[in-house]
């Protein structure tokens, strides 16, 4: 047989099995839902991760969420995992671009890639565009490559959105000083930044979705009070003043979203792991954009997903929560 008839039965073979479904030709009742989700796929790090891995693609099906960026899909075959049973649940298109194998100095910088996934039920469109950080903050961070992904969805009779996906470095709470290290803190701060400048020269329309894992908390934690304050943290307060996005949580719940965290001990994976006594954050966020004068994404619901066990082993999806949002779309 010819290598191109091999190829054309591997296909009709894929095809019957997970379904050559079409990309849908409208919007479901106007709406375009977006999901960012950590899934803490790390293996020697990450527990219950065939048990969590199991049932991640159908619950995030059932939220009925039209684009999902993922971070922390930091192997091979998780990622292939992911994308072949979001693909049987209709999301057909997917970009990444982990950044694996790109020769480094020294060589094992970076060797994990950079764990980012996108998933769709609309068509991608162009490439997959990858950034990564010039400087990471915990010492353990050296080995993953952190950034961002950026990749372009079309929507039916919509302009096209540019959606990134993200996900920033992590500063170490130290129990003794019951404080964040401020130099890492900081390497968060430039990230953010560097974050900004790559969503400046790559998104192509007015409409922009970032689904980021910041590890920052929209407000600064005192450590005299012992508590978040209400002065925005220096990451989240680039993004949104200095950047122009709008956090779809704050944007409806205003300081009460600082209530609503992503990472927390209610979580038992968290409350019973290494990073135990860090405060409870809200890290994850869904960030957009657009042409203020004809908004063409209107948001109507934010909210916090994945925050209870699930299936026959009750088991929590991930250390962190989610973060659903929805938008009506105002077409062409």
């Amino acid at each position: 047989m010819k290598p191109w008839m091999v190829f054309v039965v591997l296909c009709l073979v894929s095809c019957s099995l997970v379904g050559c479904g079409k990309a849908p030709t409208s919007l479901r009742n106007g709406e375009l839902k977006i999901l960012t989700f950590n899934v803490w796929g790390l293996y020697g790090v990450a527990d219950s991760i065939q048990k969590r891995f199991k049932e991640i693609p159908g619950r995030i099906d059932a939220t009925g969420a039209d684009i999902v960026t993922f971070q922390e899909v930091w192997h091979f075959e998780l990622r292939e995992y992911l994308i072949w049973e979001m693909k049987n649940r209709g999301y057909l298109y997917s970009a990444d671009n982990t950044g694996v194998g790109v020769q480094t100095v020294p060589p094992a910088r970076g060797i994990l890639g950079n764990g980012l996934l996108i998933v769709s039920r609309y068509p991608l469109i162009g490439g997959t565009d990858r950034f990564d950080f010039s400087t990471f903050t915990r010492p353990e961070e050296y080995f993953a490559r952190k950034g961002a992904i950026h990749t372009v969805v079309r929507l039916p009779d919509f302009e096209d959105v540019d959606v990134y996906a993200a996900h920033l470095g992590a500063a170490q709470f130290d129990d003794s000083k019951r404080d964040f290290n401020s130099q890492e803190e900081n390497g968060i701060y430039v990230q953010s930044k560097e974050l900004g400048s790559f969503i400046e020269s790559t998104h192509h329309s007015s409409a922009v979705v970032l689904g980021v894992d910041m590890n920052s908390h929209v407000f600064k934690y005192s450590n005299v009070e012992q508590r978040y304050t209400q002065e925005p943290s220096r990451p989240w307060e680039f993004l949104v003043n200095g950047l122009g996005l709008l956090d779809t949580m704050n944007s409806l719940l205003g300081p009460e979203a600082g209530t609503q965290p992503t990472y927390t001990k209610l979580n038992p994976y968290v409350a019973n792991g290494i990073f135990k006594n860090q405060p409870s954050e809200c890290g994850d966020y869904v960030f957009f954009s657009q042409e203020k004068r004809s908004p063409r994404l209107v948001l109507k619901k934010s909210q916090i997903v994945f925050d209870q066990p699930v299936g026959p082993d009750k088991v929590y999806l991930s250390d962190h929560f989610g973060v659903l949002s929805s938008f009506r779309v105002v077409a062409n």
